[in-house]
């Protein structure tokens, strides 16, 4: 992790708001920052995965249409914020963050490679969405933009400004 998205990381840390995130497809070193970094505790109230196509129906209790979608993001921001306020102590604001992604892969794909991150308070939801230009990063490079996409979520609804 560079020292910047470090920084940016314990800015979110320092913050009083919790979230549970869920990402799938991609996003996930969000999820490495912010447990690497000292204070997550203080964040995460939760992180997971829900990766193959049954995993991710079961945590949005429907079967999507499509996978990496606006429409998803948003319905696992959802999902992850009702779970956030059954883990919260009282008092404690939340947010709930959701993300899925196509990404390069070990096939081609006909597809653009693309993410939507999504954040939900009690104010509602906000979307973010990229577009990847095909061959010009790989696997990892595209993750650590989602990623970056997903601090990006978390910081704005936390109310910081996210310089990465």
């Amino acid at each position: 992790m560079s020292s910047e998205v470090q920084r940016q990381v314990e800015r979110i840390h320092a913050s009083p708001v919790m979230a549970v995130l869920a990402v799938s497809g991609g996003g996930a070193k969000a999820l490495t920052w912010l447990l690497a970094t000292p204070g997550a505790s203080r964040t995460v109230l939760e992180a997971v995965v829900p990766y193959s196509t049954a995993s991710l129906a079961d945590f949005l209790g429907h079967e999507p249409e499509g996978v990496a979608t606006s429409d998803v993001a948003v319905g696992m921001a959802r999902c992850a914020y009702e779970r956030a306020k059954l883990l919260r102590r009282p008092g404690v604001q939340v947010v709930g963050i959701g993300c899925t992604a196509a990404l390069v892969t070990d096939r081609h794909k006909k597809g653009v490679h693309r993410c939507f991150a999504a954040a939900w308070t009690e104010h509602g939801a906000v979307t973010y969405g990229l577009v990847f230009r095909k061959g010009l990063r790989d696997r990892e490079g595209e993750d650590d933009v989602v990623s970056t996409v997903v601090l990006r979520a978390l910081a704005e609804a936390s109310g910081l400004e996210l310089n990465v």
